[in-house]
């Protein structure tokens, strides 16, 4: 999904985070708080004068069936209308807002509430067609309401799914379009065939009991209960207020939309966690001369479906790490939670990795270093487990390389002083390129003994290595991801050179061997 300002790549963070639910595919985010006013200088907006007519006066309609899918074939390339505007909160940029456009004339089935499934990620539309999808009330009005315009369904397919509620017997327009750059990006289009599948049910919205903000560090902690009579809650949207009344953040009224998956059931309860890295919320306030007073929280199931707007105050709480006590002015670090004895420990998922990484047995050194290894694959992938120390490796995107899929190994140091290695730079590996980071505490996600991305870029080493000097008798963990998440081939190997006491014949080279009080000498090769 592209993003057009860096407030609304942050933004778009806490969007794309889907989380399926106990009644239905997982909801999809809508594009709104994406594209901020602010983004583009209103003289980029041009209007393209002609005399070709509207989408709007010749909409393919189609009378909703409850229980059955309706099924839309068209062809956005056949359209020889003038597109209309779009509007700023489903893309700024012009060649964006004037692709070509369909427009589905769609009776909703049934009698009350009612949630509309829209997909057009299906046999029948060109999986090179990025498709964009807006809902409309009135075909010829751009949309204010919450939640109107749907894109990618994932980085890795530009076709798009959505959701809506409506009354039964309303009339919604569904305009099919495409996303259009000045060029295209490889391998996609921006008009095609396609193929709209709309479904529909009964839905009501959910409702929105007790809700909590709460500042630690940077970070901001949002919660929220209530009740769902479908189960389907997919999370709450929060809106920051000052005394003059909702704050427009950075172009962005609509509020930020946060992704619950925790919240299944038809009563629910979520904890979001909102790191200050991808969403400022805590800084917004502080760098500029707005005072935050208060905020409203909204939640939303996956047909977007809203609760009534609850306001709550700022509270503020001090992070806390692993092993002490917790409470509500005591907040777990990112990567712990707060468990039933009010304790900070890992969460489950990282206690699980923890407990299953792979061993690799290294025999006790005495004067010589001895080596074991393991091979295996790293998953390709966006999110894994465990995030690294901050900084450690980036993508080409800026995004941190160390929130990926990683492999853990475990390796068991006997009594003694060693230093300890690390790498991957091995046969096994080929071509990977991995990055590589070590902890003494597997779930401690402050504990950090080194870090490495490439050994060599300049020389494409794209191996890692990292080495932690004097490590005495416990258990180390090695965590290996690959650069930007693609997987691959792995060969870890680990090493143990003995750190030894003054008169102990020594390795000159320091390969086989240290010598703790200096380096070792030539002449006698005893450790001074």
């Amino acid at each position: 999904m592209r993003q057009l300002s860096t407030l609304a790549g942050l933004l778009s963070t806490g969007a794309l985070s889907l989380a399926a639910t106990a009644c239905g595919p997982s909801p999809v985010a809508p594009l709104d708080a994406q594209f901020p006013d602010a983004a583009v200088p209103d003289a980029v907006i041009v209007h393209p004068i002609d005399d070709r007519g509207s989408p709007c006066d010749a909409p393919m309609h189609v009378v909703g069936t409850m229980g059955s899918p309706s099924t839309v074939m068209l062809d956005t390339s056949m359209t020889d209308t003038r597109p209309n505007d779009l509007g700023l909160a489903c893309g700024n940029v012009t060649a964006r807002r004037w692709a070509r456009q369909q427009v589905i004339e769609y009776v909703v089935p049934g009698t009350g509430p009612m949630g509309v499934r829209v997909s057009t990620a299906n046999m029948g539309t060109d999986t090179s067609f990025n498709t964009v999808l807006q809902i409309r009330r009135e075909c010829g009005t751009i949309p204010t309401q919450l939640f109107s315009c749907f894109d990618d369904v994932s980085g890795s397919d530009p076709r798009t799914e959505g959701g809506f509620s409506a009354m039964g017997g309303e009339t919604v327009y569904i305009y099919v379009t495409g996303y259009s750059e000045p060029e295209a990006i490889t391998m996609q289009v921006d008009e095609g065939q396609v193929r709209v599948t709309l479904e529909a049910g009964p839905n009501t919205a959910p409702t929105l009991t007790s809700a909590r903000y709460l500042e630690a560090g940077s970070d901001v902690l949002v919660t929220g209960a209530g009740h769902d009579g479908e189960g389907n809650v997919a999370g709450l949207t929060v809106f920051l207020y000052n005394a003059a009344g909702r704050i427009n953040l950075a172009g962005a009224p609509n509020g930020i939309e946060l992704r619950a998956p925790d919240a299944t059931g038809m009563d629910w309860s979520t904890t979001i966690r909102v790191p200050g890295s991808d969403i400022p919320l805590v800084d917004f306030c502080a760098r500029t001369d707005i005072v935050c007073t208060g905020v409203g929280v909204v939640a939303f199931d996956q047909y977007y479906a809203a609760s009534a707007e609850r306001m709550i105050s700022i509270e503020g709480a001090a992070i806390v790490g692993l092993g002490d006590t917790c409470d509500t002015e005591h907040v777990c670090g990112a990567g712990l939670v707060c468990n039933a004895g009010m304790t900070c420990e890992p969460t489950p998922a990282a206690m699980a990795a923890c407990g299953g990484a792979t061993v690799i047995v290294v025999p006790t050194p005495t004067t010589m270093a001895t080596v074991g290894s393991a091979t295996t694959t790293v998953p390709g992938g966006a999110s894994g487990t465990f995030t690294g120390p901050a900084g450690c490796a980036t993508t080409s995107s800026g995004a941190d390389a160390t929130a990926g899929p990683e492999r853990l190994f475990r390796i068991d140091v006997p009594a003694g002083t060693y230093d300890l290695t690390v790498g991957t730079d091995r046969p096994g590996t080929g071509s990977t390129d991995t990055v590589l980071y070590m902890r003494a505490e597997c779930g401690d996600p402050t504990d950090n003994l080194g870090c490495m991305d490439d050994i060599n870029t300049m020389s494409m080493m794209y191996g890692s290595r990292v080495t932690v000097m004097n490590a005495t008798e416990g258990d180390y963990y090695a965590f290996v991801e690959t650069f930007g998440g693609g997987g691959g081939a792995v060969e870890v190997q680990a090493t143990l050179r003995p750190v030894l006491a003054m008169g102990a014949a020594c390795d000159p080279a320091g390969v086989q061997n240290r010598c703790a009080a200096g380096a070792c000498p030539a002449g006698t090769m005893v450790c001074p």
